[in-house]
């Protein structure tokens, strides 16, 4: 999850489901709806996200505990994305490791093309 933009960074830490070894990952997140936060990543960390299972966050040094949702769908990946690009601007959008333009305004089919979890 070094999506190497964020309003903030954070650091995750998340269980390997066949492993049990416990990861630890930078976050660039961005303030989200009802204390929730949006988190992107490019790579397959999600996969291990997607059973409901807690992570921590550590924010400023205070570790809080958290259930991440991975938005696997197309259609909730576009109207998330969309959201974010109407709060943030396409400029950050376009930063981000989730296929979409920085020049414009991104279409739904920016990200079609991606695996469920890449634009989530």
């Amino acid at each position: 999850m070094n999506c190497g933009v964020g309003e903030q960074r954070i650091t995750g830490e998340y269980t390997g489901r066949a492993s049990g070894r416990t990861y630890a990952f930078p976050i660039g997140y961005f303030a989200w709806d009802g204390g929730s936060v949006l988190l992107f990543t490019g790579s397959r960390r999600w996969t291990n996200l997607r059973d409901g299972r807690q992570v921590s966050l550590l924010v400023q040094g205070v570790r809080h505990p958290a259930v991440p949702t991975v938005i696997g769908s197309l259609d909730a990946r576009v109207d998330v994305l969309s959201a974010f690009v109407g709060r943030f601007g396409p400029k950050v959008a376009g930063r981000l490791q989730a296929g979409l333009p920085s020049d414009r305004e991104p279409t739904p089919t920016n990200c079609e093309w991606r695996r469920p979890g890449r634009c989530s």
